[in-house]
């Protein structure tokens, strides 16, 4: 198992205020620009996107265990694929970066064989990722999958395009493989249903996300969660609700009474808070959606410029709760867009309220 890492990071990028902190929110970069690297970089077609995407590979480093190495949270490779979800560039730009950076005239990037022992899920947690899957389907909150968000199983493999054939009783042949790993609930919440033949190239790693993405492109991942959704990166969720959430057949996000003074009290935090002017950019709403940590809620409210409205707040609570995390979500993220393209209507918070009132419609 080869993966890369940046050479030299604990030099180059760490100091002695870095190497106290656990988690680093920022990176010392040099600001040597009359090296070999840097001019055989700049000296190419391509260099400014090399250049840029040097940056993002350090930036991603230094939040991997260990810092500087290009791994993920479970201990496999990072692969142009799966940082292309994460940073939202192009995986075809960032594989080349790769190939420059990590090659004899640049020499910045590294392969190495980890150290790491890969984790594997354990059982609890794929445990609770099939009920959460079987939860979103049986309430309609829809389940992220290459051919966009559904809110029932197929009716053919995603992969092979095979028929759903029972076998014996309750017994379907499509199986829901999870392509971003276990533990958060966007992570979960992101599968592709396959038959039985295909979960098993799934499963020895004959198929994985990176063929997933050449034949389906990323848009998908990307308007779903923009797990975005959902990568291993933004941790695990607690588990105090867990044990009773599932207990009674309910997710953590179902099990939880939103109360609109208390989520109003619970603004965004720095990282994840919404600057949104009068012509409110798209890009921005699907950055700080793809956050889980940052409240939907609050994201709405700052769109619309009715944060103080507490009638607007308890709406948007109980859509959110009604519709489930991903389909909300992906309401804000379709609103946004239109007004960034000129649809500005002239009462946002009006026109937010009449399509999610359309969307509960739709479902009821």
């Amino acid at each position: 198992m080869i993966a890369y890492r940046i050479r030299n990071w604990a030099r180059h990028f760490e100091n002695n205020r870095t190497r106290e902190l656990k988690k680093m929110d920022w990176i010392p970069i040099p600001t040597k620009q009359d090296g070999e690297g840097y001019r055989t970089i700049m000296a190419l077609p391509e260099g400014l996107e090399v250049f840029g995407a040097w940056v993002l590979f350090c930036e991603l480093a230094s939040k991997c265990n260990p810092r500087g190495c290009l791994v993920r949270s479970n201990g496999y490779p990072h692969t142009a694929a799966t940082m292309a979800v994460i940073t939202g560039a192009s995986a075809t730009k960032l594989e080349n970066a790769l190939t420059v950076l990590a090659g004899p005239d640049v020499g910045w990037i590294e392969q190495y064989e980890p150290a790491l022992q890969v984790a594997e899920a354990t059982d609890e947690q794929k445990r609770r990722a099939l009920g959460r899957v079987q939860n979103a389907l049986y309430r309609k909150h829809g389940v992220c999958t290459p051919e966009g968000i559904l809110l029932e199983r197929p009716g053919k493999c995603q992969w092979c395009a095979a028929e759903n054939v029972r076998q014996g009783r309750d017994f379907p042949s499509l199986v829901a493989h999870h392509l971003i790993g276990y533990g958060t609930r966007l992570s979960d919440l992101t599968v592709i249903f396959v038959c039985r033949s295909c979960h098993g190239k799934f499963e020895n790693g004959h198929n994985d996300l990176s063929d997933v993405l050449k034949r389906f492109g990323i848009e998908w991942l990307r308007s779903g969660h923009a797990i975005q959704m959902v990568t291993e990166e933004t941790g695990s969720e607690s588990q105090t609700t867990a044990p009773l959430a599932r207990a009674r057949g309910r997710t953590e996000e179902e099990n939880t009474v939103h109360n609109p003074r208390e989520e109003r009290e619970h603004e965004c935090s720095p990282t994840t808070s919404v600057n949104m002017n009068a012509r409110g950019s798209s890009e921005e709403v699907k950055r700080n959606l793809a956050d889980p940590r940052a409240n939907p809620v609050n994201i709405a409210l700052s769109l619309t410029g009715e944060f103080d409205n507490d009638r607007a707040r308890g709406f948007l609570a109980k859509a959110r709760t009604v519709m489930g995390e991903v389909a909300f979500r992906q309401e804000l993220i379709a609103f946004a867009a239109e007004i960034a393209a000129g649809e500005e209507p002239e009462n946002r918070g009006a026109a937010l309220t009449a399509r999610l009132r359309r969307a509960l419609e739709a479902r009821s």
